[in-house]
């Protein structure tokens, strides 16, 4: 499971080492992911990735003894992991998510990428040849840039919703708002194809991110790849 701060996903890896479809749930209420989770059954472990707050994880927690017999397994970020090197001091305190994804490429990859995970906030890491990871930036993410403009500056209103891909200089204050979201990915976009590693993206604005920058390859589940990894 990979509890986020707006959506939790989860899936099944199977005896045979298959692994089934990812089903994810809006956070909106503890009670209905539960009552969705408790419909699994033959479940013998339970691997989970957070950065939620810990009430959800305490149901989770409950949920999986009750219903499965089971105590979770609780991902963390580490120092290392074959070959992948954390670059922070106090290595706990990097989001896990990021983290993990980390971890899932560099098994995959064993060369020099990044990897951009577009959920609640924007990160961006950078991992060298030789698994060091070089660093990162964090940013708030599209939803989070959209809320605190509206929330925080009194004369900027969006009258309609906009969709699509857009990003000339909009003609009215709601398109400025979307077209300016979209150019942020397009600018990114523009920034980290100068530097030449091969560029991973994930999370819920992912295949958003990949149409704007016209960069990266979408993977939607490197949390979960991540956890087979780091979870034992």
């Amino acid at each position: 499971m990979d509890i986020g701060n707006t959506f939790v996903k989860w899936r099944l890896r199977l005896p045979d080492g298959a692994v089934t479809d990812t089903q994810r749930s809006l956070i909106v209420s503890v009670d209905v992911l539960t009552d969705q989770l408790s419909e699994l059954e033959g479940v013998t472990a339970v691997h989970l990735a957070s950065v939620a707050g810990d009430v959800i994880c305490d149901r989770v927690g409950e949920l999986a003894r009750e219903r499965w017999g089971v105590r979770p397994k609780l991902a963390e970020s580490q120092d290392c992991n074959d070959g992948l090197v954390n670059s922070y001091a106090e290595p706990g305190r990097m989001g896990v998510d990021r983290w993990l994804a980390m971890v899932a490429l560099w098994q995959r990859e064993r060369s020099a990428f990044c990897v951009v995970d577009c959920g609640s906030a924007i990160t961006i890491d950078f991992v060298a040849a030789d698994g060091r990871h070089e660093g990162g930036y964090i940013l708030p993410g599209l939803r989070l840039m959209r809320e605190s403009l509206l929330g925080n500056t009194a004369r900027v209103g969006v009258e309609s919703e906009q969709s699509g891909l857009e990003m000339l200089p909009g003609r009215h204050t709601s398109a400025a708002v979307h077209n300016g979201l979209n150019f942020v990915f397009h600018a990114l976009g523009s920034t980290l194809s100068k530097r030449g590693e091969r560029v991973h993206v994930t999370g819920g604005d992912g295949e958003r991110f990949v149409a704007l920058s016209g960069i990266g390859q979408y993977s939607p589940d490197l949390v979960l790849d991540g956890l087979q990894w780091v979870v034992s």
